[in-house]
């Protein structure tokens, strides 16, 4: 938990939220960026969108208990083919979340279409170094080579500001040398997302994928 904070804690201080007015996090889960951005940053308006109806639920649940029901929100949606609570961020930001989206042309369509002008998107996701993107049906993984980044992004009007390429620091965080004996009793579901978090860490440390922090505008 503490690597995590320490990750977004270096995502979070590429923006200056003094500039910002309204966020939008895709894919957000429970919510727990939204409602602590919202928290450290009073003047902050904060949407989420989850695809699964039930994370929205509970993170609407928190938002209220928390008082900051007039601020923050959550909706369930596709990001890539559902409209936005709103057309006018200032960031939009997505963790770890792109590369579980199969059509990302239309994920990126849909954001740049909800971004004021010069509004700002941060990612923090994967790129391949192998010669051709990786793909995963079975946990809907599908991860683009940096040639096919670059397009993905020209073709949606975006460029690269700022990035930060963070794989040692992932690799470390996800690696478990345990992880067998650790998720021997978990349901099916929780022993596929955990040896999907190996797995990565596994073609980090092999310089198969990349992780980098990257600012467009």
């Amino acid at each position: 938990k503490a690597r995590q904070q320490e990750m977004r804690d270096v995502l979070f201080g590429m923006v200056d939220f003094g500039r910002i007015g309204k966020l939008l996090d895709f894919g957000c889960g429970h919510g727990t960026d939204v409602i602590a951005l919202a928290e450290a940053h009073p003047g902050l308006t904060a949407h989420g969108m989850t695809i699964t109806r039930s994370q929205a639920k509970l993170g609407n649940l928190r938002i209220r208990e928390r008082g900051l029901g007039d601020r923050v929100r959550i909706v369930q949606g596709d990001s890539a083919s559902d409209p936005f609570p709103a057309e006018d961020y200032d960031l939009v930001i997505g963790i770890e979340v792109s590369f579980h989206i199969r059509d990302k042309a239309r994920l990126f369509a849909n954001i740049v279409r909800s971004l004021r002008d010069n509004g700002t998107i941060l990612l923090a996701d994967y790129i391949a170094k192998t010669r051709g993107p990786i793909v995963d049906p079975n946990i809907e993984v599908t991860i683009p080579t940096q040639a096919q980044w670059a397009k993905l992004l020209s073709d949606a009007g975006l460029r690269v500001e700022t990035y930060v390429d963070v794989s040692q620091g992932i690799s470390n965080f996800l690696h478990d040398p345990n992880f067998e004996a650790n998720i021997r009793d978990l349901p099916e579901v929780g022993r596929r997302t955990w040896t999907n978090y190996v797995n990565q860490s596994k073609a980090l440390e092999r310089g198969q994928i990349i992780y980098l922090s990257l600012i467009h505008i």
